[in-house]
């Protein structure tokens, strides 16, 4: 089997070629695409990945907000058997919530990888034959390394947000 490479390296070599050459056919396009993707899932965290740093948090707050009991340290006037009748809901709750964030991460991940080759592919499709001019080179590979870099900490930025908000909405549920 080929070593594996990560996705800006496998990017930088089809825009490098792209670049160099122009487009000479759809398979070349085909190809690069097929290796983009396989880059992608290569290099970025699988969504199971992120789902389990989902559930430890999610569980990680449950356990501080409810099982040590923080959120009556919180709110001194809860009845407490009123929070002791709410544990169930709040739970009920949190597994709601591991449900949709796990659902969310593969539709979103599966999503960014195919906008960023989509991207590509368009760029792709717009140089001339012949390929770039040897000073409008680095300018191009500048672009696409900062979509590259912006795409990959837009997913880590929502993903964090998606904790948070989980986290968030969490505290809101059992207050």
């Amino acid at each position: 089997m080929a070593k594996e490479r990560s996705f800006s390296t496998v990017l930088g070599l089809a825009v490098g070629a792209i670049a160099l050459y122009g487009l000479l056919s759809s398979k070349q396009l085909k190809d690069w695409e097929k290796a983009l993707i396989a880059a992608a899932l290569f290099t970025f965290m699988q969504p199971k990945e992120m789902n389990v740093v989902l559930y430890k948090r999610l569980d990680g707050i449950y356990k501080d907000m409810v099982t040590d009991k923080k959120l009556l340290k919180k709110y001194p006037n809860m009845d407490r058997g009123a929070f002791d009748r709410a544990k169930d809901k709040i739970l009920h709750r949190l597994a709601l919530r591991k449900f949709l964030g796990a659902d969310l991460i593969e539709k979103n991940y599966r999503e960014s990888i195919d906008t960023v080759v989509r991207r590509f592919i368009g760029w792709a499709s717009s140089v001339p034959a012949g390929g770039i001019k040897e000073l409008d080179r680095e300018v191009e590979k500048r672009k696409i390394q900062r979509l590259s870099r912006a795409w990959t900490q837009k997913a880590s930025l929502l993903f964090e947000i998606r904790c948070t908000n989980s986290r968030l909405r969490l505290r809101k549920y059992s207050a």
